[in-house]
């Protein structure tokens, strides 16, 4: 480790101040790199993102702002409509094959997650969910490890 004298600190610590000023970083920047930090320690398989209505070059939103979202990682695919409902969202999802017990929601910036039930046909609706980068995470049935899906803005 290097230790710098007073004077070069203080220098160190006056341009850091001047940049952060100046060019702070985007919080959706610092918001990616929390939850990216979530891969240090891969304990899942990841399903990656297949399609997003979003993204869609001729997406069309409806009234309610609705979103089509769709996952997969081998035989398992998790579909996931995001409808915002004023600052928060509701999550309606299918995961299949059906047979999972529950879903996982995390979320980056509070680090926190919540659990939701799933059915016996493998839906699951999520009520007043904060807007931010969201994955979800299930253990399907037989599966050996979780299934996670790569995070999203929602």
């Amino acid at each position: 480790m290097t230790t710098w004298p007073d004077e070069e600190r203080e220098l160190l610590a006056e341009v850091a101040r001047a940049a952060e000023l100046a060019d702070p970083v985007p919080s959706e920047v610092l918001e990616a790199a929390r939850a990216s930090l979530t891969w240090l320690r891969v304990d899942a398989e990841l399903a990656e993102l297949l399609a997003d209505s979003e993204s869609a070059p001729s997406a069309v939103r409806s009234e309610q702002g609705s979103r089509l979202v769709s996952f997969a990682a081998g035989d398992v695919a998790i579909d996931l409509e995001v409808i915002a409902a004023g600052d928060t969202r509701r999550l309606v999802g299918q995961m299949s094959p059906a047979g999972a017990v529950a879903i996982e929601i995390r979320h980056a910036v509070s680090g926190s997650a919540t659990q939701i039930p799933i059915d016996d046909l493998g839906r699951f609706t999520a009520e007043r969910v904060p807007p931010g980068l969201i994955s979800l995470v299930s253990t399907p049935p037989g599966a050996a490890v979780p299934i996670a899906t790569t995070w999203i803005r929602i």
